[in-house]
Parts: C-alpha cells; structure tokens; sequence
C-alpha cells in the first residue's frame, strides 16, 4: 500500500512540476511580448526588465535554501 501511495505522490509531483513549467514559461513569453511593446514605444521600465531577469534565472537559486528553511520565500 505504502509504495501504491508513494507512486501516486511521484506523479503528482511530476505532474505539477511540469504545469509549473509550462506557466513559467508563458509568463516569460508575456514578459518578452511587454518588453518588445515598450521598446518599441520607447518608454522601457526597469522593473519589467528586473522581473524578467527574477523569472528566468535558474531554478537552483530560487529554490537551493528553502525546504531547509535558511531562505525567505521570494
């Protein structure tokens, strides 16, 4: 029973990783389309730049400390 449940928990995790992905990166397209809009509007802001660069950097530094509980959550 135990490794039935195990197993369930091992694709639900998959699973909602890969959706955390998929959000991810459609939220980094959204970014990339406002950027474009701005540029081509001339009027740029930094903080939509400083969020882009918050999305994408990688995953082992948003995530490295927190289940230990040495890092706030962003």
């Amino acid at each position: 029973m135990v490794g039935v449940i195990k197993k369930e928990v091992s694709q639900m995790t998959k699973y909602y990783l890969k959706m955390d992905n998929i959000m991810k990166n459609m939220f980094v397209v959204a970014l990339n389309d406002e950027l474009q809009a701005q540029n081509e509007q001339d009027e740029c802001l930094e903080e939509t730049k400083a969020l882009l660069k918050k999305v994408i950097r990688p995953r082992s530094e948003t995530t490295a400390d927190y289940s230990r509980g040495t890092k706030a959550d962003p």
